[in-house]
């Protein structure tokens, strides 16, 4: 005698099989998304790059040295360069400029800060925790601005001895004075392919935050098996259920 598996219980079978096999499809798509090594896309190094992209907004400080640099530097493209960024609002104040909005933007492709390197790498480090992409210094070095300090060749001996007794004692002091390594401890980790303090490449401990969609997908896999066990135990205790009151129905007929 053959024994007939219930159709209640071919239809629950098929839809525990296709949900393990979309949610095993998820679980290495996810995987593999996370394994993925992702392209880089194109840099700006020069005035010209972002001449090419009418939707990218220059930014640089308003009413500072640099926006007069620009306007009488030499290269047509720099010229150029500070036409478009006085025509779609670029010059802002120094507070507005480096906040997350805006490092938002240079992420995003969206806009370029016109600035001298230090001030740009100090104050762009600080937003690496903050800000899951990466920041790049272009190449192209725009215009040179040079500064001197100097002083009365007539001034008493004495004074000189001690501003140079001074400059001494700040550069043995154990106190930042500007230098890379004290400067970007950690924050060097999202620039990308400059100088020395690209640490893009280097090799990290996998932490717990870089598999968590796998954990979670694991905990819902989990728990969509509990549910699917729980519905079979309901279903198999009804099952028996019904065997047993058709089976007392029959032991006392009416």
């Amino acid at each position: 005698m053959v024994k007939f598996v219930p159709q209640a219980n071919r239809i629950l079978l098929a839809v525990w099989l296709i949900a393990c096999l979309i949610l095993n499809n998820l679980f290495n798509g996810e995987v593999k998304a996370n394994l993925l090594v992702k392209s880089d896309t194109a840099r700006i190094n020069s005035a010209e790059d972002v001449l090419r992209d009418p939707k990218i907004v220059p930014i640089t400080m308003k009413n500072s040295p640099i926006t007069t640099a620009l306007q009488v530097s030499s290269m047509e493209s720099v010229r150029k360069l500070y036409d478009r960024m006085a025509a779609m609002g670029g010059e802002i104040p120094v507070p507005e400029i480096y906040t997350a909005k805006t490092m938002e933007l240079v992420q995003q492709r969206k806009a370029v800060i016109v600035t001298d390197m230090m001030t740009g790498r100090v104050q762009s480090s600080l937003f690496c925790p903050v800000l899951s992409g990466f920041f790049y210094v272009g190449t192209q070095i725009l215009t040179s601005l040079r500064s001197v300090w100097y002083f009365r060749n007539g001034i008493d001996p004495a004074v000189t001895r001690e501003i140079d007794k001074r400059i001494l004692w700040v550069f043995e002091s154990p106190f930042p004075l500007l230098r890379y390594h004290e400067l970007f401890p950690k924050g060097s980790t999202c620039f990308l392919d400059t100088y020395k303090q690209d640490r893009s490449s280097s090799f990290h401990p996998l932490s717990f935050r870089d598999m968590r969609a796998v954990f979670i997908l694991t905990g819902f896999l989990f728990a969509l098996a509990f549910v699917f066990l729980f519905i079979e135990l309901v279903v198999f205790g009804l099952y028996r259920c019904a065997d047993c009151i058709a089976g007392e129905a029959h032991a006392y007929p009416r």
